[in-house]
């Protein structure tokens, strides 16, 4: 089972779905903590929003501490609860151990206009992650400003047409 969750979250959808028993087993701490989730983010963010069909699943994971869970709960509040400081405050859980916590945590600071605690995760980044010229601090920028793009989008207000000449 952990071998699935952490390959996809989806792949443990049959056994959730299955019963009580499989469901249990699908929803033990050590499963939970390694489920991935960014291909169904990806595929279908809607699923981890309230409401969704994977939201109390997406729930139990952040509970119990898994990394990428709680790093798209914190992006999801700033992004459609608008409350940045909740956002910051669940993406610091993770930083130590999840650079991109950590760095998407910092830039939320700056948002906010808390240039101490920012200056605090950029140096824990640096410490705990590689510095921030390093390559890697830019590929997980753009991981970052990707996975902000895809919990952002909302078909129901596109605006292409607007700005089509006629």
């Amino acid at each position: 089972m952990e071998v699935l969750a952490e390959a996809e979250v989806s792949y443990l959808s049959p056994f959730v779905c299955a019963g009580k028993s499989t469901c249990n087993i699908a929803g033990t701490a050590e499963v939970l903590l390694k489920c991935n989730f960014t291909h169904l983010i990806h595929e279908n963010h809607e699923d981890i929003m309230p409401g969704g069909r994977a939201r109390r699943f997406f729930e139990r994971c952040c509970e119990v501490g898994n990394l990428e869970a709680v790093y798209f709960e914190g992006l999801r509040l700033a992004i459609h609860s608008g409350d940045i400081n909740l956002a910051i405050e669940m993406l610091v859980r993770n930083d130590k151990g999840h650079g991109k916590s950590t760095l998407a945590a910092a830039f939320f600071a700056i948002c906010s206009g808390d240039r101490k605690q920012a200056s605090v995760l950029f140096q824990s980044f640096s410490v705990n992650h590689g510095g921030l010229q390093e390559e890697k601090a830019r590929f997980l920028g753009n991981e970052i400003k990707w996975d902000i793009f895809i919990l952002n989008q909302n078909p129901r207000y596109l605006y292409g047409d607007v700005f089509v000449s006629r």
